[in-house]
């Protein structure tokens, strides 16, 4: 399986401690992608959430998972749908 989607399931089933979860994703997040200073923004954004539900979530508090949820059915931007055309 890979790395960052095991790190996403071992989030959600609670696999270790917030700190340990968090730290671990941001390594493979970075491995993924790169260190760009767009993604370190990324990262810096977020925690692992555990009021209201346990998973990846904003510093705020706000499970992405919601967010997502939250913007199902809502109409692709423009630009979006530029770079993914195949996106529906």
């Amino acid at each position: 399986m890979n790395s960052l989607i095991k790190i996403l399931v071992d989030i959600s089933n609670k696999e270790s401690d917030k700190g340990e979860l968090y730290q671990q994703f941001s390594n493979l997040f970075f491995q993924y992608g790169s260190k760009a200073p767009d993604n370190r923004e990324c990262i810096n954004e977020l925690s692992i959430v555990d009021e209201g539900g346990f998973g990846l979530g904003l510093k705020n508090g706000v499970l992405v998972s919601n967010i997502m949820n939250s913007a199902e059915g809502c109409e692709i931007p423009d630009q979006v749908k530029q770079d993914y055309p195949g996106l529906t």
